[in-house]
């Protein structure tokens, strides 16, 4: 049998350029922090400081609340996490105040609070680079939860490159031109990781998040070889829906490093889900764009859009090799030193 030696020169140039270049922060862009503090009647705030990566240069703030204690601890349930604990003197009450995250931006680039007060009541916020501080209300409405989430959920998928790429993946499957099949397959790609992404994070199914990342990585292999194979363009959403149920676990993965807000767990997981969508379909309708573009300029040629979607391909292929191989390695080295 004669080796497509073609096929092996075009993937291995690929690989080894994808190897050179990517840096492993690629896959997921949105690093964030978890603030939660509580209110006692005599003035003391103390709270919990959840940061993915170690700092001393990201730390909350309160306006007119003097810092009395900071110890830092190792967080024995998600040992990515770095937990500080902190305590304030306010000499009053809490609500009005204006709290501040410094030191957001490239390592650290969002925050999710979350404040008890002495009165019972919560509120919740998200704060990132653009917008680091925030007037503490006494009470909230649900809909601000929900809009902060939904942000939440469009930065995830949007900096998400691994979720993207697979969503590109699914178009090429398909086929720029069929837009309707594309928006029933990306429905049943939504459907599948909404399903386990809820479950999750509800404590109703637990998976390794390092498992789920590294299984991700192998969808997009698996994708790449279906490209261009017409007995797997027949059932694009018999695969969008099977491997959704992986990339949900990967997206409940992220959404358990910031937490969800008490008191306000369904429309701020509601709004997650909702943010990834909008945001999926974003891209869904940039792709079809680009290549419709394409074809235009290129006077209805389909050429330059089969190179177009040739590179793609073998970009989603070679990735997902690098990704798969980076995040297998990480869980082994994990397994054997646990």
């Amino acid at each position: 049998m004669r080796l497509p030696l073609g096929w092996i020169a075009r993937w291995s140039f690929t690989f080894l350029t994808v190897f050179t270049l990517v840096s492993p922060a690629l896959a997921h862009g949105m690093m964030a922090a978890y603030l939660e503090i509580t209110e006692s009647s005599e003035g003391v705030v103390v709270g919990t400081w959840k940061l993915p990566v170690p700092s001393r240069d990201v730390m909350p703030e309160i306006e007119g609340c003097r810092r009395i204690d900071q110890a830092s601890e190792n967080d024995e349930g998600q040992k990515s996490n770095f937990v500080y604990q902190i305590s304030f003197r306010c000499g009053g009450a809490l609500a009005g105040r204006q709290l501040q995250i410094k030191g957001l931006g490239v390592t650290v680039t969002e925050a999710v609070v979350r404040v008890a007060f002495a009165s019972g009541a919560t509120a919740s916020h998200v704060l990132g680079k653009h917008e680091p501080s925030w007037s503490i209300p006494q009470t909230q409405r649900w809909s601000s939860v929900f809009a902060r989430y939904a942000a939440l959920g469009v930065e995830h998928i949007l900096t998400g490159a691994d979720h993207l790429l697979f969503v590109l993946g699914l178009v090429l499957l398909i086929g720029v031109d069929k837009r309707r099949e594309i928006a029933w397959t990306a429905t049943f790609f939504t459907l599948a990781h909404s399903l386990t992404l809820s479950a999750t994070a509800l404590g109703l199914v637990r998976v390794s998040s390092a498992a789920a990342e590294a299984t991700i990585a192998a969808t997009l292999v698996l994708l790449a070889q279906d490209i261009g194979r017409k007995e797997a363009t027949k059932r694009p959403r018999v695969t969008a829906f099977v491997f959704g149920l992986v990339h949900g676990f990967g997206f409940a993965g992220a959404l358990g490093e910031i937490g969800l807000p008490k008191g306000a767990i369904a429309p701020a997981l509601l709004a997650f889900n909702v943010g990834v969508e909008l945001g999926q379909l974003a891209f869904v309708v940039l792709v079809v764009l680009v290549f419709g573009i394409v074809k235009k300029l290129a006077n209805k040629s389909e050429r330059p859009a089969l190179v177009l979607g040739s590179v793609g391909t073998y970009a989603i292929g070679s990735l997902g090799i690098f990704w798969m191989l980076q995040r297998w390695s990480l869980l082994l080295s994990q397994r054997f030193h646990s």
